[in-house]
């Protein structure tokens, strides 16, 4: 490859004489020096035709011009904020793992926005690739953000659905159970009174019942609660209570113990909770 002078080459013109060409720089028109063919120097007059180089008649002349297109910094980034939007827009649809799309295409968009702003100081010149880039920056996040959201608000639906469904069970299944039998006394132990009470349970609804939670409460002869005791006559340890079904819960003279059973002239007893299948 031959030395050059002076610059760099932007546009080429090439004198064609009977077949030979010369190629001419369009500083070198303007007087500077270059070599031949052989690598002799010779000087460029300005019309571009070389000084010193063989003397041949023009039969056929004409001028070609070649010109050489450098890559702007704009049409780059625009270039790299496509390549990244397009990936994060591959991945944008995937609900919740599309989220992480949101970073990749916030940086493929500050990218093509710095391309624009270079574009525009350039009067426009590669404008269109950092354009289309910002368009598709856009899409990832509009896109991760509407799937996860939507998949959000199925997801919601399904578990309200579910848990009216199972509120709907429990208020059923509530209404069908009673308590049956109530009955209460008053035992000595050791010269101490202490208090018994006894009652049943029956499931009058078509839901079976896992667990029951009940609220035995004392009462004195003004009606005053003076004590209550929580019980479980229906746990995880026992059989469920199944449709129609009854249990009776007895206590002994020692499940009330900070119960003054003098005091007590009535008791009375709720379900407190349940649980059902």
């Amino acid at each position: 490859m031959r030395k050059r002078h002076k610059v760099l080459i932007e546009k080429v013109v090439v004198w064609t004489c009977s077949g030979h060409g010369y190629p001419v720089t369009q500083n070198m028109a303007n007087g500077l020096t270059d070599r031949d063919h052989s690598g002799s120097l010779f000087m460029v007059d300005k019309q571009g035709a070389p000084q010193g180089a063989p003397q041949v008649k023009q039969t056929n002349s004409s001028v070609q011009e070649i010109s050489v297109t450098r890559n702007s910094a704009s049409l780059t980034l625009g270039i790299i904020s496509i390549v990244i939007a397009v990936l994060a827009l591959l991945v944008s649809w995937v609900p919740f793992l599309g989220l992480i799309a949101i970073p990749a295409a916030i940086v493929a968009l500050l990218l093509s926005g710095i391309g624009i702003l270079i574009a525009l100081v350039k009067r426009g010149k590669g404008l269109l690739m950092p354009v289309l880039g910002g368009f598709l920056s856009i899409l990832p996040i509009a896109v991760s953000v509407g799937t996860t959201g939507a998949t959000s608000s199925a997801i919601g639906s399904a578990i309200d659905e579910a848990n009216a469904i199972e509120a709907e069970k429990m208020e059923s299944a509530l209404a069908g159970l009673e308590i049956e039998d109530i009955k209460w006394g008053v035992e000595s132990s050791f010269g101490d009174p202490n208090i018994i009470v006894s009652y049943k349970v029956r499931n009058g609804s078509d839901i079976n019942i896992k667990t029951v939670t009940t609220r035995v409460r004392f009462y004195d002869a003004e009606g005053n609660e003076i004590g209550h005791e929580q019980e479980f006559p229906v746990s995880m340890l026992d059989s469920d209570l199944h449709p129609g079904n009854v249990i009776e819960k007895d206590s002994n003279m020692f499940d009330y113990p900070d119960i003054p059973a003098k005091s007590v002239k009535s008791v009375s007893v709720k379900v407190e909770n349940i649980t059902v299948d």
